[in-house]
């Protein structure tokens, strides 16, 4: 069993029991984690046996009682919470990292995901119940209606993730005409430009010495 499963499992569990929940589906954790029965057990077997977890659990009728901590195993405990906070957090980043990614290579653009206000706004709307695929979504619509026009520049997350963005995830896809006109205006110009280069260098050649 990997560390990182290990860790989970027993986060949310000390999660229940701060709040009080000393009994808990067998099925709540082995649904969430994707993990079967015997794994569970080996898991919890494994934190008490020789983590020093001081804790005694009954699995009776597919439920889960935890019972008696014991003050020695205070120290283990906090260190098991603060994994428990770590594990948490790396949710959050990896998906914040995967938007952000996604806006730069979609926008052209170059935001941190360490910035601490673009953390906050991906959050926040995680928080209401958005998915990773409606932001993903809101970005896509908003590229593809502004890049290339003077609204390019509010092509960010203050504005994109921001008090509008349930309106922008529910607007109708729009093209973006004036970025297809300049992109296609700009594909044309170059096509001129290099046909007259071909001309220039032609009349550069001496034909006379030619056979």
């Amino acid at each position: 069993m990997k560390p990182d499963k290990y860790l989970i499992v027993w986060a949310q569990i000390f999660s229940k029991l701060e709040k009080g929940e000393g009994s808990m589906f067998v099925y709540e954790i082995t649904a969430r984690n994707r993990i079967p029965s015997p794994t569970l057990k080996r898991i919890l077997d494994y934190g008490i046996n020789f983590s020093e977890i001081k804790l005694d659990y009954k699995w009776s009728n597919k439920i889960l009682t935890f019972s008696s901590f014991v003050k020695d195993s205070e120290i283990k405990k906090e260190k098991v919470i603060k994994q428990k906070v770590k594990v948490q957090s790396l949710k959050p980043i990896s998906e914040i990292e995967e938007i952000v990614n996604f806006l730069n290579e979609e926008c052209g653009t170059k935001y941190k995901k360490e910035t601490k206000n673009t953390q906050n706004l991906i959050k926040s709307k995680l928080k209401e119940g958005f998915t990773i695929d409606d932001i993903k979504e809101v970005i896509t619509k908003k590229k593809n209606e502004w890049l290339g026009t003077e609204m390019e520049k509010y092509l960010r997350p203050q504005t994109l993730f921001g008090n509008k963005f349930e309106s922008y995830l529910n607007q109708s896809t729009q093209i973006n005409i004036h970025s297809k006109i300049s992109n296609y205006g700009k594909t044309t110009r170059k096509r001129n430009d290099d046909f007259q280069d071909a001309i220039t260098k032609a009349d550069l050649i001496d034909y006379s010495k030619i056979k």
